[in-house]
């Protein structure tokens, strides 16, 4: 996972990714198309189904999600990487120091 991944899924609030991550937290194993039409349900502007291919790919490729053509979800490796990280922005707001798990 990049090292701005973390910061980029919450602060970039109209991301093709970020919605896409959205309808895979509460639904998984979808298909690309079960995708595509969850992203696309009530929103607009409409977003073809190109693009969120595409973006799928791209977050298949750093890691955020994982799966195949018909059956992906969020990454629970990269869940525990984001929790991870957020623990230590905490602590590092609280003056406490945490050590890298090994």
């Amino acid at each position: 996972m990049a090292s701005d991944a973390l910061l980029f899924y919450a602060v970039n609030e109209t991301s093709l990714k970020k919605r896409i991550l959205e309808v895979l937290s509460v639904k998984h194993l979808l298909s690309l198309k079960e995708i595509h039409n969850d992203v696309c349900h009530g929103k607009s502007p409409k977003v073809t189904y190109q693009a969120v291919r595409k973006a799928v790919l791209q977050l298949h490729k750093e890691g955020c999600i994982s799966g195949s053509d018909k059956d992906f979800q969020i990454s629970p490796e990269w869940l525990r990487s984001v929790g991870d990280q957020i623990k230590q922005i905490e602590a590092n707001y609280e003056g406490k120091v945490l050590f890298p798990k090994t």
